[in-house]
């Protein structure tokens, strides 16, 4: 019997140390629809957004649009700052290497920190990532 009674009181306590983290996972609107609609975007161009990315071992990447050769990203920072822009607009007379990528991009935001050549650094975002690390201003 007290056997039984411990693997319980175990059993509960395992359930509930693991239903108690506060997991951020998609909901099922998210699963289904990933990126934006154009009218939601179109509504958020131009706000400023913070990443609050808070996670070491899922940091967030930012890119530059136009490269050529290699694809240099680097990390983003917690409460590095941008703008929302749009993406035909920010893609249209560059070579983008990055089509794979772009493909499911529903935001795309330009970090105000510049890369060490100087060039504007982006990173795409969709409805479940900017709901976790962007906070909207």
């Amino acid at each position: 019997m007290r056997k039984l009674v411990s693997i319980i009181v175990f059993s509960a306590a395992l359930f509930v140390g693991v239903f108690s983290l506060p997991v951020d996972t998609p909901t099922i609107y998210e699963k289904f629809y990933p990126t934006f609609s154009q009218d939601e975007i179109n509504s958020l161009i131009g706000k400023r957004v913070i990443n609050r990315s808070k996670t070491f071992w899922l940091p967030g990447r930012k890119f530059p649009l136009h490269n050529e050769g290699n694809l240099t990203t680097e990390v983003l920072q917690n409460g590095e700052t941008g703008r929302v822009v749009d993406l035909q607009k920010a893609l249209e007379g560059k070579v983008v290497n990055l089509q794979k990528v772009m493909k499911n991009c529903g935001l795309l935001v330009k970090w105000d920190k510049k890369n060490n050549d100087g060039r504007d650094m982006y990173s795409c975002q969709g409805r479940f990532s900017s709901r976790v690390f962007l906070k909207f201003e």
